[in-house]
């Protein structure tokens, strides 16, 4: 009986790492890969300063910063200056590392290497890694290369950034930019929205049609914009390079401030390019409107917040905490509805808490009143609290106006046990964000509830809703007058007694007009949307949900 002959041995290749571009600081080894069968022996590898493709020997060493930092199991051969020996075992193999000084000067080192098998003339290898440009390829030697550029040679490259055209909702539009490349390198562009923007939420808009002349070649990579993803990329040679692409924005898209992030990157492994620019432009749609969220406190003291979808069909996402402790106050407002988070890197503009100020105050037990101000670049909403004072234990009902003079700073309205209605009107100054207190009236110790903060009305004055005795809820709108901040009342309706909590929340269908809701004794929470009219302020409220009765505040 025949049996079949044992295979061959596949002979062993290998293929050495691709050149590389550096930068100073950085740590190199020069690799090289297996590409087949199992080899035993050594693998000898030169170093020299240029080519290896004379003599043997020819600039044998390494640059000025360049530097042995791990010999990891490599030997240097006797007699020579940059050459090593490094064990070869069933394919696997050590390499030497070099670590590249952080002031070293632009330079390139060469690296050849040859394999030498179990047994074979270590002699022989050193000649042919030291010639390994010029010695005929059979995949037991090669070479490579690893040059060090500074940072001062990579910003040599520049990238031409003006301001780009802006897009339209509906449309299409074509934009450019230019790359001057000293060095060959990759060219980069991401979308984002500007500072002071929310997290993307509307429909795609996509870029298309990456073109660059010769030298240039392009990648597409994500289509949408806004995905935290570069879009596309170049690979460009040295020289001058137009890049343009088409974005796309489908019909009824909003008005968002964007910006292309566009970097130019010389080197291999380094994430952070000395090239960049930021080329700003605009979608051009219908007015944003912005979110709101709706804050509420559990018993245990802890403040969650359910961001808003800007859907009146389901006006809350899932609930985030920010934070306990609250179980301090036992009277908690806003002072403006509370905007969803926006985008600021790397911190909050001062100018971001003038135009948003949708801030916290809360009274504790001693009646001392503490300031939470809005903190759109903390996860947890807000910063650290202020004291304001103490002796608030004088009011029995406090609620956030909103901007109820037209000044731009948020208001407080405060009512006394009396009966009389006091205004603290804002300052816009964290460290005292309340001016003196201003009379606004008596007799309002005929509403058990008093609700403000948000336009209902939508003439761009800030409402308050009371409730009576008798359950009958009346709309007092806004005057934007420090005098007389309110018109005469005019009723919304009765039953309103059937409800434990009510809260002017702000936006929640983005229509402009803050919108209202209210929670029975059951825990079901209530949504009535702003019609914008002070005669029938309200359309007929909708079911959010029920369980909310675990909450002590609904803000």
């Amino acid at each position: 009986m025949a049996f079949p002959s044992a295979a061959a041995p596949v002979p062993p290749r290998f293929e050495a790492r691709a050149p590389e571009v550096l930068p100073p600081g950085a740590l190199w080894a020069a690799d090289v890969v297996t590409t087949a069968g199992r080899p035993h022996g050594q693998m000898v590898m030169a170093f020299a300063t240029k080519p290896l493709d004379g003599p043997a020997g020819d600039s044998e060493g390494l640059p000025t910063g360049v530097s042995l930092t791990s010999p990891d199991g490599c030997t240097l051969v006797a007699g020579h200056t940059a050459v090593y020996a490094c064990p070869v075992v069933d394919g696997g193999r050590t390499v030497p590392g070099f670590r590249i000084a952080d002031d070293a000067p632009n330079s390139t080192t060469y690296s050849g290497f040859a394999y030498v098998p179990e047994g074979g003339d270590i002699a022989a290898g050193v000649t042919t890694a030291q010639t390994a440009t010029v010695v005929p390829a059979d995949g037991q030697h090669g070479v490579s290369q690893m040059t060090v550029k500074t940072a001062a040679q990579a910003a040599l490259s520049t990238i031409d950034a003006p301001p780009l055209p802006n897009l339209s909702a509906g449309a299409s539009v074509r934009q450019r930019v230019r790359v001057h490349a000293v060095d060959a390198g990759e060219f980069a562009v991401s979308f984002a929205l500007a500072d002071g923007q929310p997290s993307w939420r509307d429909r795609d808009v996509l870029v298309s049609e990456v073109t660059a002349g010769a030298g240039a070649v392009c990648t597409l990579h994500e289509p949408r914009l806004f995905t935290l993803s570069r879009n596309f990329y170049c690979r460009l040679e040295p020289g001058e390079h137009t890049i343009e692409y088409t974005l796309t924005a489908p019909a009824g898209v909003q008005t968002w401030r964007a910006e292309a992030d566009l970097s130019y990157n010389i080197y291999s492994r380094s994430k952070s390019p000395v090239t960049a620019a930021v080329a700003s432009f605009s979608l051009q749609g219908g007015p944003l409107r912005l979110d709101h969220q709706l804050l509420a406190t559990d018993g245990s003291g802890l403040l969650y917040a359910y961001a808003g979808t800007g859907r009146a069909s389901d006006p809350f996402r899932t609930r985030y905490l920010i934070g306990g402790g609250w179980q301090a106050f036992n009277a908690l407002t806003k002072l403006a509805p509370v905007t969803e988070n926006l985008i600021y890197q790397p911190a909050t503009p001062a100018s971001a808490y003038a135009a948003n100020p949708d801030d916290l105050v809360g009274r504790d037990k001693d009646g001392v009143l503490w300031f939470y101000q809005r903190d759109f670049h903390r996860a947890d909403l807000y910063a650290p609290r202020t004291r304001i004072g103490g002796g608030w234990s004088i009011y029995d009902q406090l609620t956030g106006a909103g901007d109820l003079t037209s000044d731009g700073k948020a208001d407080l309205l405060a009512r006394d046990k009396t009966g009389t209605l006091w205004l603290y009107r804002g300052t816009g100054d964290g460290r005292a964000p309340f001016a003196s207190r201003i009379r606004i009236g008596g007799g309002w110790n005929a509403y058990g509830l008093l609700a403000a903060s948000g336009d209902v009305t939508g003439d761009g004055t800030p409402d308050l809703v009371a409730r009576d005795a008798a359950g009958t809820l009346w709309l007092y709108t806004g005057t934007g007058k420090v005098t007389a901040p309110f018109a005469s009342r005019t009723r919304i309706g009765g039953g309103w007694n059937s409800y434990t909590q009510i809260s002017v929340v702000g936006d929640v269908n983005r229509d402009g007009n803050a919108d209202l809701v209210a929670r029975d004794a059951s825990g079901v929470l209530w949504l009535y949307t702003a019609t914008g009219t002070a005669s029938t302020p309200f359309a007929p409220r909708t079911r959010i949900g029920g369980g909310w009765n675990t909450y002590t505040h609904v803000l």
